[in-house]
């Protein structure tokens, strides 16, 4: 058994230097009469390196919440995520709230039960990561009064909350970065169409590649039946097996992106002297490939913590809460998978 000394509210007011009055109104999200922010920072910094952490018994049978909240995600394994996890944490455990997180395979049928499942648990409201257009189960439950934010991916509409990058802006960035390379002959993998990613980067490249001049054939555009690699090996394989001899490929996520590279090894293509790829994401290791992945990076951490607090606001607003929409900057990351163009 530990030996630890629990931290409490007296400790946080000796180190900062207030009351516990004080402390307990910077902790209270609702507090009506809070300190001011310089006070609140310190307060919060202070509980975080001494390893407060709330009595969420108590805070729970004061409040009727359960103190848990649901988390989506698509794939446990897509190193898309842990950052954005990261986010989540450093926002709802220095509150007391602890995170379920479920893996719905990128399965909709599944994701409708699990979110059966996360209500039949008592979650005070989800963030769910795992939303596809048409996704009546979460429109539903928000109908019925549980908080939702959905990040990475939103819903048609304006009625559920969302945190996403600015996926457009970024995939715009890629294509204009390889025709300033020179390429013209510009291969297209894109995600799954019925989420909001697979659709909203895909019309981003075809708009931009419209405006340059340099709209690929419909051979040279393949749509990915998952955001996995094997997808983008098939994708790859598929356009280099026509006619159309691509001096790039665009890959609308980094796991795509992964699986054309693979395909062109196991061709002997190399990259990106014969053709240029890239991704988006900035995924885990991405700049461990050989050669490293260009891409589009995502402020994943920021994600995951702007998507807890829209939800902590949900949870703390009673009654009908109108949706509230956020969209992060996003940095196109040169490294050597691009190239200028061959002939």
């Amino acid at each position: 058994m530990s030996n630890r000394r629990v931290i409490t509210i007296k400790d946080i007011a000796r180190e900062v230097g207030v009351h516990p009055s004080t402390v307990s109104r910077a902790l209270k999200k609702d507090s009506k009469t809070p300190p001011s922010q310089d006070v609140v920072d310190r307060i919060l910094a202070a509980a975080e390196t001494m390893g407060y952490r709330p009595n969420r018994l108590a805070s729970g049978l004061r409040t009727s919440r359960s103190m848990l909240i649901g988390v989506m995600v698509t794939d446990i394994a897509d190193p898309l995520y842990p950052r954005i996890l990261r986010g989540i944490e450093s926002v709802m455990e220095p509150l007391g709230y602890n995170s379920l997180i479920v893996n719905t395979d990128d399965d909709p049928v599944r994701a409708c039960k699990l979110i059966e499942v996360l209500g039949e648990r008592g979650v005070d409201g989800i963030l769910n990561g795992a939303v596809y257009f048409g996704d009546s189960p979460t429109l539903s439950a928000v109908e019925n009064g549980l908080p939702i934010v959905t990040f990475n991916r939103r819903l048609e509409g304006e009625a559920v909350s969302s945190v996403v990058s600015d996926q457009e802006e970024g995939m715009s960035a890629v294509v204009k970065h390889l025709y300033g390379l020179g390429h013209r002959r510009i291969g297209l993998i894109c995600g799954p169409q019925n989420r909001s990613t697979g659709q909203g980067r895909a019309k981003a490249c075809f708009e931009t590649m419209a405006e340059l001049g340099v709209t690929p054939p419909g051979e040279a555009v393949v749509s990915a039946r998952s955001w996995q690699e094997d997808e983008g090996a098939r994708g790859a394989a598929a356009i280099l097996g026509t006619d159309f001899d691509p001096t790039a490929i665009v890959c609308c996520n980094d796991r795509l992106a992964i699986g054309a590279l693979r395909e062109m090894k196991v061709r002997r293509i190399a990259c990106p002297d014969r053709i240029s790829i890239t991704g988006f994401n900035d995924s885990l290791n991405v700049d461990l490939l050989e050669p490293p992945l260009t891409t589009v990076r995502v402020p994943k951490q920021e994600m995951g913590a702007m998507a807890a607090r829209t939800l902590l606001d949900q949870i703390e607003s009673p009654g009908p809460v109108r949706g509230a929409h956020s969209i992060l900057p996003v940095e196109l990351l040169v490294r050597r998978s691009t190239g200028p163009a061959r002939p």
